[in-house]
């Protein structure tokens, strides 16, 4: 499968869990405080990396390297 397809049925995805959100919180039977957060909150989860993301990732790994706990820096490469 191509990246492209598969970028675009992980939006169609995204769109399906939002639809189906309330019904799912419904069935769980969570608090309505917890249903509000939870809806409220749902679109501030992502999965795309932007650059100021992949630069700290990348600082972490290299703090990692700093105080030895790794041997080697690792170098991050992400495919589009």
């Amino acid at each position: 499968m191509a990246i492209k397809e598969f970028n675009s049925k992980f939006d169609n995805m995204n769109k399906a869990i939002l639809l189906k959100l309330s019904s799912t919180l419904d069935k769980i039977g969570l608090s309505t405080e917890l249903n509000n957060f939870i809806t409220s909150e749902i679109e501030s989860v992502f999965f795309d990396l932007s650059i100021k993301e992949i630069d700290g990732l990348k600082e972490i790994l290299q703090l990692a390297y700093f105080h030895q706990i790794f041997d080697d820096i690792i170098d991050i490469k992400f495919v589009e």
